[in-house]
């Protein structure tokens, strides 16, 4: 099913007033209160402290052409990070892309997901298949596909959500499912024996955001929400009960990474924080941010990639370490890149 849109014009004009340190909004009426629904009772894990020098790795020939807005996740069966479609310099692709930590490998499929950005992806070892959902190709597509490693499939339904692009995606063992959030209504959803089902959870404040990234954290057993906006910056989390809450808000600290327009998180189940790659509200400045569940802290890694928007990380559970793979320079002409990175805690190492 495909609904009517309008054009990305207001991206362009988001980044351009990054550049210029200008970013305008409308404030919320009141400020964000913590919520009073009670965090799981885990401790936040304390930030670790990792080694300053840190191993290089050898440089990767061949991968996917530089592109912005794909979508891309891990599969912890096969051991793989999943890459899918994107805006390239040439137009939307429809590619799928493998890494294994050596090489990408692009993989043929008989039956493909037409070309589109934006989709959201993420991998379902229940069913050992990794899901994506929607995306647009000029226009919005109410689409759920699988895969299994040599084909997709896509899953017809009758009723499925409307999320218009802006999106995250993951799986959630204290739910037993796929948790998916997002849409001009921000609702959330869990896939259900291949159907989208609508939760009954409520949001703790009400925003517009322009993107957001979704993780789990397996140590606190909680979904780390992180959306970019533009009010008030929030950190909201959702438990095995119960409705989002807010962990942090400029309400409860000062130390947090500001406001944005994209923004890309992936867990680190090996040092048990939340990492956060991408462009530092204001001037257009990379910055790599770390969230134990207690606090947010800017790490100081001795490498990092150049700032950028539109790009996605994963954590690679064989090599213990985050992937990132190309985004976009920022500015309104959307010059795409093509870089791999992996860090590890320390420093950003490009492949």
């Amino acid at each position: 099913m495909k609904i009517f849109i309008k054009s990305y014009w207001w991206v362009s004009v988001f980044l351009l007033l990054i550049a210029c340190d200008r970013i305008p909004g409308k404030q919320p009426s009141g400020s964000i209160a913590t919520a009073a629904t009670p965090s799981p009772t885990q401790e936040p894990t304390q930030h670790p402290l990792v080694e300053t020098s840190s191993p290089t790795a050898p440089s990767l020939t061949a991968g996917p052409s530089p592109r912005y807005f794909y979508a891309m996740a891990y599969d912890t069966r096969r051991q793989v990070t999943i890459l899918f479609g994107g805006q390239t310099k040439d137009g939307l692709s429809n590619e799928t892309w493998e890494y294994d930590g050596n090489q990408w490998r692009q993989i043929e499929t008989p039956e493909t997901p037409t070309p589109r950005r934006r989709s959201v992806m993420a991998y379902d070892p229940i069913l050992n298949k990794t899901v994506l959902y929607g995306g647009g190709d000029g226009l919005w597509l109410e689409e759920t596909w699988e895969y299994d490693g040599q084909t997709w499939q896509l899953i017809e339904m009758a009723s499925p959500p409307a999320l218009y692009e802006q999106g995250a995606m993951a799986y959630f063992p204290e739910r037993g499912g796929l948790i998916l959030f997002g849409g001009l209504l921000l609702q959330t959803w869990q896939y259900v024996d291949h159907t989208w089902v609508p939760l009954n959870v409520q949001l703790p404040v009400d925003f517009r955001m322009i993107d957001v990234s979704l993780v789990y954290d397996n140590n606190r057993k909680v979904l780390v929400l992180q959306p970019s906006y533009l009010g008030e910056f929030v950190s909201l989390e959702l438990g095995s009960s119960g409705d989002w809450y807010a962990a942090l808000s400029e309400e409860s600290t000062d130390i947090h990474p500001g406001r944005f327009v994209f923004v890309s998180t992936a867990f680190d189940q090996r040092r048990g924080v939340t990492v956060l790659f991408d462009v530092d509200g204001g001037p257009r400045e990379e910055a790599t941010w770390e969230y134990n569940g207690g606090s947010w802290r800017q790490a100081n890694p001795l490498n990092a990639p150049s700032a950028r928007y539109g790009h996605r990380m994963v954590y690679d559970e064989a090599r213990e370490l985050i992937v990132l793979f190309g985004g976009s320079i920022p500015g309104p002409d959307g010059i795409p890149l093509g870089e791999t990175w992996e860090y590890d805690g320390a420093t950003w190492i490009q492949r």
